[in-house]
């Protein structure tokens, strides 16, 4: 049998409560000392949680100084309570000032082991996610970890940087991503695993996400007649839902401003209206200015259509009206194709090429 010294000792003046933590804790030693209430003429009292140490009993000392030259003596009529969940209450027999602590009698010298199971998750913008924690036994009390990453605090919420864990193997971290409707850089969000109170992390004791940026410009061309229209939809989402734009991609036929656009986009479906995209007289070869209507339209399931996160392709059309001619408005029929480009890297990740 072997035993095991607490290492926080407090001098207890009468009439106070005190809160206190450990102070060198070895990782074996998995008591946590929490409340102290000394009250004059009566029995001095705290209650302490044991992380996992399988301890068979608790020895309660006191010694009336601190130090080398301190004289620990079993505490006389300490009664220990369990009050279940991990926590313990010890009552002293005594009033007098001085320093108490408690040593565990046997159990096991390994610390619980706690970890990451996953090296990294991959999230979007606006999503919502767990980061689950395991524990090689049952772990009562915090489990702590730090925030790190390219990812600012604006990137997300609720991360405290702690987590209760009351007497499982394993507890989630819910990690909530903001979306910043703006085009921006591929992020990273790393928890890191810190030790104490019992726990000792292992090899898993961080883990990084990934954060995709659900904003881009698509690079998009209709075909009609043969010919190749060249444009940029620009979108951006927030709370499922996108607000976009059209830009013309410099080529002459679309204006470079920005215009606004209808789209939904869901997994299966994609439709994008764009109305009023004006063009001034001097853009058209009969020197007279037009309205352009675009509208595209793609689905899954449907023959030569396809739509995915990064690609989409279908069938487009695209209204001509000249106001003072509208005898020469026209609608063309075609195919067009969206691509998203890829996100850009995070400032602290470098793009590898083959060399040549």
């Amino acid at each position: 049998m072997k035993t095991k010294p607490w290492t926080m000792m407090m001098a207890l003046p009468l009439a106070v409560m005190l809160k206190v933590t450990p102070v060198q804790a070895q990782p074996s030693e998995l008591v946590e000392l929490q409340t102290i209430v000394a009250t004059t003429g009566g029995p001095t009292q705290f209650t302490f949680a044991d992380h996992g140490t399988g301890a068979t009993s608790y020895i309660a000392e006191f010694s009336p100084t601190v130090g080398t030259a301190a004289n620990w003596q079993t505490a006389t009529g300490a009664v220990f309570t369990d009050l279940g969940n991990g926590q313990k209450r010890v009552s002293f027999g005594t009033s007098a000032p001085g320093f108490f602590r408690v040593r565990c009698v046997g159990g096991t010298a390994d610390p619980i082991v706690v970890n990451f199971p996953n090296a990294t998750l991959e999230m979007s913008e606006g999503e919502t996610s767990n980061a689950t924690v395991n524990f090689s036994r049952p772990y009562y009390g915090t489990i702590r970890y730090t925030i790190g990453g390219t990812a600012g605090a604006g990137d997300y919420q609720g991360l405290t940087g702690e987590v209760m864990v009351n007497g499982t193997t394993s507890v989630v971290i819910p990690i909530s991503l903001t979306d910043n409707n703006t085009i921006g850089q591929l992020k990273t969000l790393t928890l890191t695993l810190v030790g104490g109170g019992g726990a000792l992390p292992g090899i898993g004791s961080s883990t990084t996400v990934n954060i995709d940026e659900n904003d881009a410009k698509w690079q998009g061309s209709l075909v009609v007649d043969g010919a190749s229209l060249g444009f940029v939809l620009k979108l951006t989402k927030s709370g499922g839902s996108y607000t976009a734009s059209l830009i013309g991609d410099g080529t002459g036929f679309f204006p470079t401003v920005e215009v606004p656009a209808t789209v939904t986009f869901t997994a299966d479906n994609f439709t994008a209206t764009v109305a009023n995209i004006a063009l001034p007289a001097d853009s058209t070869l009969l020197n007279e200015p037009m309205n352009l209507t675009l509208q595209l339209e793609a689905a899954n399931g449907v023959t030569d259509q396809s739509v995915s996160p990064t690609l989409v392709s279908g069938a487009g059309s695209l209204l001509t009206e000249i106001p003072s001619q509208t005898s020469l408005n026209t609608t063309k029929t075609g195919t067009f194709t969206l691509m998203r480009p890829p996100v850009a890297p995070s400032t602290d990740q470098v793009d590898l090429v083959t060399q040549p």
